[in-house]
């Protein structure tokens, strides 16, 4: 059975979710912002997915969306943006990134993520985000690298 837009982008999120505990043991800025925004930039699809029946290419149209509809607080749009911000400089630009920008756009991450899991579960389950992402924060509790 073919999985819907939306599933595969979810799908998407877990995985990346899982690479992003990989990321912060190698303390490898630049994938784990790269990582960082992968995760996120599947869950936006989602979600502009499931409250329009259509996606953009444009990440900033993705996040546009979200606002134009009221979908979340401004504060949310504010963490998307920082955090496309960062990723692009980095991808787009000769800029080498230091850890403690990949910490800043974790802790961005870290406070977006669960506003945006709980977005999608008004209309999916969301179970295993949830799982997921709480394996992440139990192993930065063990690691180095704290909020």
């Amino acid at each position: 059975m073919k999985l819907r837009y939306h599933e595969r982008c979810i799908l998407k999120a877990e995985r990346l979710l899982d690479e992003l505990i990989d990321e912060l043991d190698s303390k490898h800025a630049f994938k784990l912002i790269a990582t960082v925004w992968g995760v996120t930039e599947s869950l936006l699809r989602a979600i502009v997915y499931l409250h329009t029946g259509t996606t953009y290419e444009r990440p900033q149209r993705l996040i546009s969306e979200l606002d134009k509809r009221g979908l979340c607080e401004k504060r949310i749009v504010t963490l998307l943006r920082m955090i496309y911000v960062r990723r692009n400089r980095v991808m787009h630009q000769a800029v080498l990134p230091e850890w403690r920008t990949a910490e800043a756009v974790l802790k961005c991450f870290l406070r977006l993520a669960p506003e945006l899991i709980k977005i999608l579960s008004e209309h999916v389950d969301t179970s295993n985000l949830e799982e997921k992402l709480k394996r992440l924060l139990r192993h930065l509790g063990n690691s180095e690298c704290r909020r």
